[in-house]
């Protein structure tokens, strides 16, 4: 149970560090909003397994240790985002869009759990 506790506790803390970074005038707010989705989703995760389908919660359900690939595509992505904001700052404008892509993606996401729920996807 303390397990869960520090994960929830970890993706909290990246979720408030993420929306820190969204508000700000600061230029890499779309770091924050990348952030925060990512914190969102696993913990998400963990929540809709554990109302859809209890029998197999466990602190495997947050995905956060999912794979070596999985780990390899996260810092990938933070070193994708360093080199695009050093070398192609105008690339990572921020507008409205990409927030309502963002959310968009995450609830098909939960529909796609809810509906799922009745068997063990992963």
């Amino acid at each position: 149970m303390l397990q869960v506790a520090i994960r929830s506790c970890c993706l909290g803390l990246a979720c408030s560090i993420g929306i820190s970074l969204s508000l700000s005038s600061w230029p890499c707010q779309l770091l924050g909003w990348y952030l925060t989705a990512l914190a969102v989703f696993h913990w998400s995760e963990y929540f809709f397994t554990a109302v859809t389908n209890p029998r197999h919660l466990a602190l495997d359900s947050y995905i956060l240790d999912h794979s070596q690939a999985y780990h390899i595509a996260v810092v990938s992505s933070f070193i994708e985002f360093g080199i695009e904001y050093y070398f192609f700052p105008g690339s990572l404008d921020f507008n409205d869009y990409w927030l309502k892509d963002i959310f968009s993606i995450m609830f098909i996401i939960i529909i796609i759990m809810y509906c799922t729920s009745g068997s063990k996807i992963h």
